[in-house]
């Protein structure tokens, strides 16, 4: 199960709700424009493929690459709120029997997470100060690929990071919000023995492709 103490922030900040609009938007539209282009950098043979998902809420990513060949998918999230979403996504999409949503805290117990072909962090190192930490841990859980998405840092995204901890520390929250530089998040994937293969993105989020 998950710890409180990374999972009460995180369920402050994320819900039923999210859950639910994030699932809408898959089962509507597919991928967004930047998970696209993730994807479209992979380019890797899916066949056989276990993907992990780590913070994944609903499981789009990992239901997509499913989707498109890969063997089985897990989903590892601390926020339950995404559980009956995600088996809804599971159900709609026909990959019950191929993916697993599991509420657990990847870094209190990393050693019950099995390793996967492909790991994918979609918006999540930003979620936590642990964020360069869960970097290095999805690293060395990735066999082949390791997919990072992750806000631009530049003085703007630093001083609204800043902002948001700072007033939600005043109102008494927990949740908080970082834009680590991405040279950092780099330098802790490669900690895992991975190299950094491309990137991309727009104005505000950046992907970086890493494979060992």
């Amino acid at each position: 199960m998950s710890s409180c103490s990374r999972a009460g922030p995180c369920q402050e900040m994320f819900g039923a709700a999210d859950a639910r609009r994030d699932m809408d938007a898959y089962l509507g539209h597919g991928l967004g424009k930047m998970e696209r282009q993730m994807l479209e950098a992979l380019s890797l043979p899916l066949g056989g493929a276990r993907v992990l998902e780590i913070g994944g809420g609903v499981g789009a990513i990992q239901t997509e690459l499913l989707l498109r060949g890969a063997a089985s998918g897990e989903v590892v999230e601390l926020v339950e709120a995404y559980a009956p979403f995600a088996a809804r996504l599971a159900q709609e999409t026909g990959l019950v029997d191929r993916t697993r949503f599991r509420v657990h805290d990847l870094l209190s117990d990393p050693d019950a997470v099995e390793p996967a072909d492909i790991v994918v962090l979609n918006r999540v190192v930003c979620c936590s100060a642990d964020g360069l930490l869960l970097a290095a841990a999805a690293a060395g859980l990735t066999r082949r690929a390791l997919l990072l998405s992750f806000p631009r840092s530049n003085a703007f995204t630093r001083s609204l990071a800043w902002a948001q901890r700072a007033l939600w520390r005043l109102f008494g929250r927990r949740y908080r919000a970082f834009a680590w530089p991405q040279e950092a998040i780099a330098a802790a994937a490669r900690s895992g023995g991975l190299e950094v293969r491309t990137g991309g993105g727009g104005l505000v989020w950046r992907y970086l492709l890493l494979t060992r």
